[in-house]
């Protein structure tokens, strides 16, 4: 892969209470304006329609993600440095787009729109080449299609009967996130969402899971002694901020005993519904994603989420199949 940086310049249709009359710079990298036909012309026409594409695979999926459609006297232009085209593509709507918008919010409702149709790459005397829509990538997948043998059919007919009435609410989950990775327009922050949706199926199953409810052996001469600490802080003259620090952390300790934490109820269901360790670790790298990054909105998502995607809708699957294979009969 080329590590070199070019210029990129993504336009399409700006829509908004308020416009301007002619050309309008927003700073060097950004530029609004109005337009006619030669101008649309030579941006390359309309939205680009993309169609489902003609495969050989005897079954297949095609998911293109959908489109907010703008309609105005005006056209939007920017650029960006980046090494790809799909990082282009990330710069322009996760950093450059959403001032623009503020910028013109101000003036009553609805809110500004912006649809961008095409990006190309940029040479230094601003003549643009390569030019493509933005939605060439999609989704596309193929099935190596069988047939089921008797067996199977039999199990799918138990699975789909489980399902239905044990966990019902997982499955829904499960296609949701499906559906939501078909459509996603492959940004960072879209493929978060993904796998925060993926992983809300390993949480619902490891939610179902029993707090351990007492201590026992060992954890007993733990627990023990963190109650006596607690007494031992409470019992001296501090502010009522020190002695709720220490009522809190006692807390999190005698909860951790007791098993009460997502990371300990997902252990416990691998355990008990015998999945592959492998399954395990992915779950918990999930898991830390999702806690140290996708669940803070400020957080930087520039690394590629891509193959994470992957691998949660793979732990998910494990999940929500072992789940309900327990409550086939």
């Amino acid at each position: 892969m080329t590590t070199e940086r070019a210029n990129w310049t993504a336009w399409g249709f700006a829509g908004a209470v308020a416009l301007p009359s002619g050309r309008l710079n927003l700073g060097p990298n950004v530029r609004i304006e109005h337009f006619d036909a030669d101008r649309l012309d030579e941006l390359g026409g309309g939205a680009p329609r993309p169609e489902h594409p003609e495969v050989p695979w005897p079954a297949y999926f095609s998911a293109l993600s959908t489109q907010v459609i703008v309609r105005s006297g005006c056209v939007i232009s920017i650029r960006t440095e980046a090494t790809t085209r799909e990082e282009a593509w990330d710069r322009i709507e996760r950093i450059q787009v959403p001032p623009v918008i503020a910028a013109l919010a101000a003036y009553g409702s609805p809110a500004p729109r912006i649809e961008l149709l095409r990006i190309a790459k940029t040479d230094t005397n601003g003549i643009m080449s390569e030019s493509t829509s933005r939605w060439a990538g999609g989704t596309l997948g193929g099935f190596g299609s069988r047939d089921l043998t008797e067996e199977e059919a039999t199990a799918v007919v138990a699975r789909h009967a489980a399902g239905g009435r044990y966990a019902a609410d997982i499955c829904r989950l499960y296609n949701d996130a499906i559906r939501q990775h078909d459509l996603s327009d492959l940004t960072p922050r879209s493929l978060g969402n993904v796998i925060l949706n993926y992983f809300l199926v390993v949480e619902a199953i490891a939610r179902r899971e029993k707090d351990g409810g007492s201590i026992a052996g060992t954890d007993v001469q733990i627990a023990d002694k963190q109650i006596q600490k607690l007494q031992k802080a409470l019992s001296t003259e501090a502010p009522v901020a020190v002695h709720a620090k220490h009522i809190r952390a006692t807390l999190r300790d005698l909860d951790r005993l007791e098993r009460r934490y997502l990371n300990q109820k997902i252990e416990a269901a691998v355990a008990r519904l015998g999945l592959d360790p492998s399954v395990y670790a992915d779950a918990l790298e999930i898991a830390n994603l999702r806690n140290t990054t996708l669940s803070h909105p400020g957080r930087d998502l520039s690394q590629s989420l891509g193959e994470m995607a992957v691998v949660a809708e793979r732990t998910a699957r494990a999940f929500l199949t072992s789940f309900i294979d327990a409550h086939v009969s």
